[in-house]
């Protein structure tokens, strides 16, 4: 089994609590809580260690090891089989559906890691297609249906969504939509200031035929 793995099986994320006194009891005491694990505090400082297939620094997120020992889903996605064996061990490789990650927020990435940093969908505080990641920019603002017109990524990330390191992302996705922060494609620009307006517009104009219908009723 791979080391990223046993990392994950056997993490103990660290968290430090100033003023607390050692008791040296597993679990008494504990000014952490820990979801799914169990708190630690024999010695300084406060540890949670977590039961297998859940990390965190409170053990409250959960992670999902594929057959292939080597690829770990986080947020609640789901490991999905690729067609493809690897040559070395002979397993089927495996990838990390995100779209079956937490509603709360979208995520994206290799392992489904990375949370939306910016909605690209007017409307809606979280959509699962139209976002951006690691401080990306919209390149528009689209509405439900719309397609994601991509992000532009800050300069060591790449994709759609800004969800990968830079030569990191899988064959047919490093490329796309998103440029740099600040570069060019004017076009998204013009659809994001039109569809903000549009919306804004809409919030003016229905308080004010309602003022105005309750006045003349009212007269």
């Amino acid at each position: 089994m791979s080391g990223l793995v046993r990392m994950s099986r056997t993490v103990q994320v660290v968290v430090l609590v100033l003023g607390w006194s050692v008791r040296g009891v597993r679990g008494v005491d504990c000014p952490v809580r820990c979801v799914h694990g169990t708190c630690l505090t024999s010695k300084p400082p406060v540890t949670c260690s977590c039961d297998p297939e859940w990390v965190g620094a409170d053990c409250s997120v959960p992670i999902e090891i594929c057959d292939d020992g080597d690829r770990v889903c986080y947020n609640g996605s789901e490991c999905l089989r690729n067609n493809v064996v690897d040559d070395a061990t002979g397993k089927y490789k495996y990838h990390c559906d995100c779209s079956k990650a937490y509603g709360v927020s979208a995520f994206a990435g290799h392992q489904c890691e990375h949370a939306a940093t910016q909605v690209c969908e007017v409307g809606t505080p979280s959509s699962s297609y139209a976002f951006c990641t690691n401080g990306g920019q919209c390149r528009s603002f689209v509405f439900d249906g719309a397609d994601h017109t991509g992000c532009r990524c800050a300069e060591d990330f790449e994709g759609v969504h800004c969800q990968y390191l830079k030569g990191t992302a899988p064959a047919g996705e490093s490329s796309s939509i998103p440029s740099n922060i600040g570069g060019g494609g004017g076009g998204g620009s013009k659809l994001s200031g039109l569809g903000i307006f549009l919306v804004t517009l809409v919030c003016l104009i229905v308080p004010c035929v309602g003022i105005a219908y309750y006045l003349r009723k009212k007269s």
